[in-house]
């Protein structure tokens, strides 16, 4: 019985998930449009995760107009799976490939205009992962969403490269931390690919740090080619730590 009523959820899940493109002719605020989509249908749609002051509250007029200038007359799609109370869609806008939503959760005019939560600044992170999951340790994280620091476990090869990356990071040479990020590159890839335990493990044993002793029972050891691969990445990132 529960996975049947499992297999319902799934299906209705699935089952609705939109998409639709059309043209903006409407901007209410900073967080909802009118979009004419194809047989002269409008729909309201409000910004998934973002939540605007309205246009008669302070920064309200802020808002829309930084919006307008964004998006009005101009062709959007919109992909959404759900409605609010009031039947407005509740929406990720899409102007080509920019997602919108992300966009004005960036803004500088944030501050002062669009008001995210602390949930939904993360569900933005979160729905971001596609592009900050390709850049490990992920500079995005820093650069577009002011979060601190950063996770890596390639840090046991490399901590003195790692925190370099860090401090050159607060200090906005992103440059130099992209050069540094594409060092860490080969070992992070092969953590994502094959397992992150077994191959820092491995990684930590093979570039001579110390002996990491027997692998845990119930986990599969890497390999042969799997060695040898993560041995010549940690021994190259050790170099230029």
């Amino acid at each position: 019985m529960k996975q049947i009523l499992l297999f319902t959820l799934l299906l209705a899940f699935t089952a609705s998930a939109f998409e639709f493109t059309g043209k903006v002719v409407g901007v209410a605020d900073g967080d909802t449009i009118t979009v004419l989509a194809e047989g002269n249908k409008q729909y309201k749609v409000r910004f998934q995760h973002i939540d605007c002051p309205e246009v008669r509250q302070p920064f309200g007029s802020k808002a829309k107009r930084f919006l307008s200038q964004k998006v009005f007359g101009k062709s959007v799609t919109v992909k959404w799976d759900e409605m609010d109370r009031c039947k407005r869609i509740l929406g990720n806008v899409y102007l080509g490939e920019e997602w919108v939503n992300l966009e004005l959760g960036k803004a500088k005019a944030a501050k002062r205009g669009v008001i995210t939560s602390a949930r939904s600044w993360i569900a933005l992170i979160h729905n971001a992962s596609s592009v900050a999951s390709a850049m490990q340790p992920a500079i995005v994280h820093l650069r577009d969403f002011g979060v601190q620091g950063f996770t890596s476990g390639c840090v046991c090869i490399a901590p003195s490269l790692s925190m370099k990356m860090l401090a050159v990071l607060k200090a906005g040479d992103y440059e130099t931390a992209e050069t540094i990020r594409q060092t860490f590159e080969p070992l992070e890839n092969l953590r994502n690919a094959i397992n992150p335990i077994r191959v820092l493990r491995t990684a930590v044993a093979e570039s001579g740090i110390a002996d990491t002793g027997p692998i845990l029972p119930l986990l599969n050891d890497v390999s042969k080619n799997e060695r040898a691969n993560i041995a010549d990445a940690a021994k190259t990132l050790l170099v230029h730590n």
